[in-house]
C-alpha cells in the first residue's frame, strides 16, 4: 500500500493505535479525520504528503513525530486535536498550511524548522498553552490571526525578511509583554495586536510606514511608543 484514500477511516471512533505500512508514501485529505480514540501514529520514512484535515478532530491524539520528507503542513493538517503536546516538525519544511494546528489547546511548545518561510492563516490560532515560539530567519509571511488568542505566548522577536504582520496576527495574546520589531517591517495590519494587554512599550524602526485601524487597540498597560521619522500613516483607532 502507498497511499491511503480520502476519508478513509473517517470517524472510526474505536481505532486507537495506527502503524502504518512501510512502503507508504501519501495520506490523503480526512483519512483519519475525527478518530476520537486515536491516541498514537507512527509515520513510516517513506510518507511524503499528508493530506487537508488527514488527523483533524483526533482529540486523544497526544504526540506526533513527522517522517523526514514532509516538505508542507497542509491545511487543517491538526487541527481541534485538543490534547495534542507536542509535534517534532523536520528540517525541510517550507510552510505551515492554513489552520493547521488550530484550536490545539494542549500544545505547549513547538520547533519551527529554519526551512519555514510561510505561517498560513489561523495556523496557531487558539494555541492557548503555547509559550515558547521561536520564528526562524528565513519566515517572510505571517498570515491573518497566525497566533490569534495564544493566550501564554510572552514575546515575539521577527525574522530579518518579515515585510507585514497580518490582520489579528497576535491578536489576544493576553501574555505577550516584549515584542522585537525587525529592520525590514513596513506594514503591520488591522488589529495585528489588538487586546494584548501586557505590551508596554513598543520601538517602531524607521521602516515601518504604516500602522492600521485598531493595529494596537485595547493594549491598555501601553505607556511607550516610539515613532519613526518615515512613518506615513496611523489608521483609526490603531492605539
Amino acid at each position: 500500500i502507498t497511499s491511503i484514500p480520502q476519508a478513509a477511516f473517517y470517524s472510526c471512533g474505536r481505532l486507537k493505535n495506527l502503524h502504518l505500512p512501510s512502503q507508504l508514501q501519501r495520506i490523503s485529505n480526512g483519512a483519519f479525520c475525527g478518530c476520537a480514540e486515536l491516541t498514537e501514529v507512527t509515520f513510516p520514512e517513506t510518507v511524503k504528503d499528508l493530506g487537508e484535515m488527514a488527523f483533524a478532530g483526533c482529540i486523544t491524539l497526544t504526540e506526533v513525530t513527522l517522517p523526514e520528507h514532509i516538505s508542507t503542513i497542509n491545511k487543517s493538517l491538526f487541527m481541534g486535536c485538543t490534547h495534542l503536546r507536542k509535534v517534532v516538525l523536520p528540517e525541510g519544511i517550507y510552510a505551515i498550511g492554513d489552520e493547521a494546528f488550530k484550536g490545539c489547546i494542549a500544545l505547549i511548545n513547538i520547533v519551527l524548522p529554519e526551512s519555514t518561510y510561510r505561517i498560513g492563516k489561523s495556523a496557531f490560532q487558539d494555541c492557548m498553552q503555547l509559550s515558547r515560539l521561536r520564528l526562524p530567519d528565513h519566515v517572510q509571511m505571517i498570515e491573518q490571526a497566525a497566533f490569534q488568542g495564544c493566550q501564554f505566548l510572552e514575546e515575539i522577536v521577527f525574522p530579518p525578511l518579515l515585510e507585514t504582520v497580518s490582520e489579528g496576527a497576535f491578536a489576544h495574546c493576553i501574555n505577550m509583554h516584549s515584542l522585537e520589531l525587525n529592520d525590514r517591517l513596513k506594514t503591520i495590519e488591522k488589529q495585528a495586536f489588538l487586546h494584548c494587554p501586557q505590551l508596554r512599550e513598543i520601538v517602531l524602526k524607521d521602516s515601518i510606514n504604516t500602522i492600521g485601524e485598531e493595529a494596537f487597540a485595547e493594549c491598555r498597560n501601553l505607556k511607550k511608543v516610539h515613532y519613526p521619522a518615515a512613518l506615513k500613516e496611523i489608521k483609526s483607532g490603531a492605539f
